[in-house]
């Protein structure tokens, strides 16, 4: 079981929601109904606990790999360390301009569709 939640910028959000809304169709009854009972035990203190156990074992994981990372591809590659998540993504300028025009194209869609009457098709 997969749980993930987001926190940032409103338009980010929102942008996220779009997205989601039309992917995460039908969520398993009884995944929800395990969530709650976990959530419910542990309370918001439990949650946050847990989140810091993990998020320190996936932290000492991305220092390992960025160590080994330096060791053997320093001047073959460039990468971001993430502050948050656990994926080192080699970025080229292409690949993030490309990424920020997608994410522009999302957010224009849902501004369009915000404004469009009953008479849009």
């Amino acid at each position: 079981m997969r749980l993930g939640f987001v926190t940032g910028p409103k338009e980010l959000l929102d942008v996220i929601d779009l997205h989601t809304s039309n992917t995460n169709l039908q969520p398993s009854s009884t995944t929800q109904a395990m969530v709650l009972v976990l959530l419910n035990k542990w309370g918001l203190d439990g949650f946050v606990a847990h989140t810091q156990r993990v998020a320190a074992f996936y932290m000492a994981k991305r220092d390992m790999f960025e160590r080994v990372a330096h060791r053997y591809l320093d001047g073959l590659a460039t990468w971001v360390s993430p502050e948050a998540g656990m994926f080192v993504r080699r970025l080229s300028p292409s690949a993030a301009l490309s990424f920020v025009r997608s994410t522009e194209r999302l957010a224009d869609a849902r501004r369009r569709a915000r404004s469009c009457s009953s008479t849009c098709t």
